[in-house]
């Protein structure tokens, strides 16, 4: 065998000895055990022992004491050992009575998961909306009654005859014409108005506020308008109005302030499992929900990436202080002849770019079509609107 390919023989083989311990990477100065304490998750014990602790399954996979890593009770001991050549942890002693900790902690989440934080102008046009409120009233709040319209899908009042059939918008008519001049089996239904209501599909609802347009950082293309969560409603009483009750609210309730079917029943499993986006992802924070301009650990953020761009629900991603430009007031004039280039001010100050500097992490939890929010998991500085996200 010539010299070149035995050196390459053994540069693939040290490879692959080496690719199990490349696999996952320990943090500086990790315990080697740690004791399972009420309010841990597998997301926070991970996050002790690996530099990224969104590689927790690599911690946990092919565990024979540790057959469900959802299953960790606390007042468990957890060991850290080598099985061929990756960390492991090995379940020690004995699991008290309680429920089993998570994978993350989703208590702060559970009332972002079921609203409605992104709509766009169909769906505020078709939702339901509050007329108003007991006489001398001109907002309400929990405990008050409302009057609203439109909670369900509209009905016309006519049958159309056959699928083929077109029919025209209320108010609307044509310039006088034969059917026969349309293709055959076709012919025109002027509008009926619609006066039918079918009964709501709901009976709880999310009470939400058209807010501010969502647009790209980078480009400035709308991508949704916020909904302002603005409280929850019951529906007492059928009809054209509707009664309803308000139930909870965040801020006062107004007339034209739109009703959603709530899905916070529906949300049953508050569980998924955070890793690395299938593809490469670059964003940034555009808003933090809430009236707020800085954020922190355990905040939420709204990002211009989504479904589109390859998100998914658990998808873990950095955030970067974004670039900064100041002027470097102390530099000798000796040191540039070149007159006012374009890194210089109107006064022929230079302007130096700082580099980005790691803020934190984000955890994906709600994605749309092309925005979605995201937890800050772990947070080393204040994180504001305006700082890009990248895939780890």
């Amino acid at each position: 065998m010539s010299k070149p390919r035995l050196l390459l023989l053994t540069a693939i083989l040290i490879l692959l000895a080496s690719a199990p311990l490349m696999a996952v990477q320990l943090r500086d100065g990790h315990p080697n055990e740690v004791i399972v304490a009420k309010g841990d998750t597998l997301w926070d014990i991970s996050g002790r022992f690996l530099q990224h602790p969104w590689e927790w399954p690599k911690l946990w996979k092919r565990n024979p004491s540790i057959k469900n890593p959802d299953l960790i009770y606390p007042g468990d001991r957890l060991s850290l050992t080598w099985v061929n050549g990756q960390p492991r942890l090995v379940r020690q002693g004995r699991r008290k009575k309680s429920s089993p900790i998570g994978i993350i902690s989703l208590r702060e989440l559970r009332a972002f998961l079921s609203r409605p934080y992104l709509l766009d102008d169909r769906a505020i046009e078709n939702s339901g909306y509050i007329i108003g409120f007991r006489e001398g009233t001109l907002i309400a709040g929990p405990g008050e009654r409302a009057y609203a319209r439109y909670l369900g899908s509209l009905e016309d009042d006519f049958e159309p005859s056959s699928t083929s059939t077109w029919r025209l918008p209320p108010g609307v008519t044509l310039p006088p014409r034969k059917d026969d001049k349309l293709p055959q089996g076709f012919s025109f239904v002027e509008g009926a108005p619609r006066q039918k209501i079918r009964k709501p599909t709901a009976t709880h609802f999310d009470i939400v506020r058209p807010g501010n347009l969502y647009k790209d950082h980078e480009t400035g293309e709308v991508l949704g308008r916020v909904a302002l969560f603005v409280g929850t409603a019951k529906l007492l009483r059928d009809g054209d109005p509707a009664t309803i009750k308000i139930t909870s609210s965040k801020m006062e309730v107004m007339q034209g302030d739109r009703l959603i079917p709530s899905i916070a029943k529906k949300i049953k499993n508050l569980y998924f499992q955070p890793g690395v986006p299938g593809q490469q992802v670059d964003g940034h924070i555009i808003d933090v929900p809430g009236g707020v301009t800085n954020a922190g650990q355990y905040s939420v953020i709204a990002i211009d990436r989504g479904a589109a761009d390859g998100l998914e629900q658990g998808d873990v991603l950095l955030v970067n202080t974004s670039q900064r430009h100041i002027i470097d007031r102390f530099a000798p004039r000796h040191r540039d002849n070149s007159g006012y280039p374009e890194n210089r001010n109107m006064w022929g100050e230079p302007i130096v770019t700082l580099p980005e500097e790691s803020a934190g992490k984000i955890i994906i939890f709600r994605v749309f079509h092309r925005v979605s929010f995201g937890l800050i998991s772990s947070a080393s500085r204040s994180i504001k609107s305006g700082y890009p996200v990248h895939s780890p």
